[in-house]
């Protein structure tokens, strides 16, 4: 999951270059500006899991309330599509990460 998130990421700095704005491109200041909550380096493995849920389920709600409708309202398709992509993959990741987390 962090290779592919890694990638990702990378692919949305790419777009977000084409379409002339500047993306974080240090973690200090990705760190400064998420929404998400660090975890603790003591977590449980079921402790981390369900954090991983609750940050994937706030990422896939930010990408359907803000980054779609901020892409849509700029008629910014491929941003958009991008979003969808991300958007899909990251449901997966909650619904497979939920299985694995109730049994």
């Amino acid at each position: 999951m962090y290779t592919e998130f890694a990638l990702d990421y990378d692919a949305l700095a790419e777009r977000i270059l084409m379409i002339n704005g500047k993306p974080f491109a240090t973690m200090v200041k990705f760190l400064k500006e998420t929404t998400l909550t660090e975890a603790n380096a003591d977590d449980t493995e079921s402790e981390i899991i369900a954090q991983l849920i609750k940050d994937y389920e706030q990422i896939i709600e930010e990408i359907s309330n803000e980054g779609m409708s901020y892409a849509a309202e700029l008629e910014d398709e491929p941003t958009m599509d991008i979003l969808t992509g991300f958007q899909s993959k990251l449901e997966k990741h909650v619904w497979m990460l939920s299985a694995y987390h109730t049994n």
